[in-house]
């Protein structure tokens, strides 16, 4: 008889999701005009480490038999244990930097927008620092001493069903895991929020508003299968599963890293897309030259050249920065704060 199996379904899902994200990174990089900013570089260290967090979830599936019935797999020995363990220790120290480079990327990005009221400058202050804190965190949630985590195994003893071992101390890892995913959820959905407050006074046209506020509010997609990872989560540690090992909930840690970087590159996104549907975003030609929108003087985001009194362009060379990518002067259809060096026009009248 056959032994059924959906281990090649796990390794469907992790891959696909990791192609996914690998595909939206490459693209945007291969249609970003300017140099990479700081923001672009955290999501592509994450990007790497997504890579080999996911080759070594693969690893770990392999290792233990995931995917199968519990009463398919055959007992293992010491030394399979430990090696078990050895994997299970990586894949939980890669899989939090990434969902923290992740977030770190984006809090970059809202900062780099210059929201001059206190209560976003805080807001983005104090998520940075629990972000940070969040990243870290995964590195102390092993064992003392650390190696104890895998050999452990040689010197457990079990006595009335319970394991004993007085050589080792280890965090519990059901109060650490569903704590460290609810900041992680929690940070996301604060993520989420900011975009919004940030963008609901900027003088856009309704339309390109929202479409601005969807586009950078993409992270409740995170939040959400952070919810639902926890939802696993809970189910597992206090062994509400039938059968732990046949499901296939350990894969939404992939899920969820991937789900993530390819959300950090939403701003970018517009630009590709605006590069390949104009029209989607309301431009009519993503090559054409548009003035940008006037943003309130709150943000000191976009600044026109001034007119004179003959309601000609004063200077040569003034600065213009805009939030919207799409709406740059070289109609680029790039998305971020960013400075653009322009030549002045001597159109009469104020810019529009």
């Amino acid at each position: 008889m056959a032994v059924e199996s959906r281990q090649p379904d796990a390794f469907a899902i992790i891959f696909i999701f990791l192609g996914a994200a690998t595909v939206t990174a490459s693209d945007i990089h291969e249609h970003e005009l300017k140099k990479s900013s700081a923001d672009d570089i955290l999501v592509f260290i994450a990007w790497a480490i997504d890579v080999a967090q996911t080759g070594t979830a693969a690893a770990w599936m392999k290792a233990t038999w995931y995917g199968y019935h519990s009463s398919d797999v055959p007992d293992f020995t010491v030394e399979q244990q430990v090696h078990q363990a050895k994997i299970m220790l990586v894949q939980g120290l890669l899989y939090n930097p990434v969902l923290g480079l992740v977030k770190w990327s984006i809090i970059v990005f809202l900062m780099r927008l210059d929201d001059k009221r206190k209560i976003i400058k805080w807001t983005l202050r104090i998520l940075l620092a629990v972000n940070l804190g969040h990243l870290i965190s995964v590195f102390f949630g092993v064992c003392s001493p650390v190696h104890m985590y895998w050999d452990h195994f040689k010197t457990d003893q079990v006595v009335d069903g319970q394991v004993v071992n007085d050589n080792y101390s280890c965090i519990g890892q059901a109060a650490f895991s569903l704590g460290t995913a609810a900041i992680s959820v929690t940070t996301d959905i604060a993520i989420l929020l900011v975009p919004i407050a940030i963008m609901v006074n900027l003088q856009l046209p309704l339309r390109r508003k929202l479409a601005v506020i969807i586009v950078l509010s993409l992270s409740w997609a995170v939040a959400v299968v952070g919810a639902i990872r926890i939802y696993f989560f809970v189910n597992f540690w206090y062994g509400r599963f039938p059968d732990p090992n046949w499901s296939l909930w350990n894969t939404l840690s992939g899920v969820e890293n991937n789900v993530a970087i390819m959300v950090s590159c939403a701003p970018s996104i517009k630009a590709v897309i605006t590069w390949y549907l104009p029209r989607f975003f309301g431009t009519s030609n993503a090559r054409s030259n548009t003035t940008p929108y006037h943003y309130p003087g709150t943000y000191q985001l976009s600044t026109r050249p001034r007119a004179d009194s003959e309601g000609g362009v004063r200077g040569k060379g003034s600065s213009t920065e805009a939030i919207v990518r799409s709406e740059s002067l070289d109609g680029s259809g790039e998305f971020g704060a960013h400075s653009e060096t322009t030549e002045a026009r001597t159109t009469q009248g104020p810019a529009t």
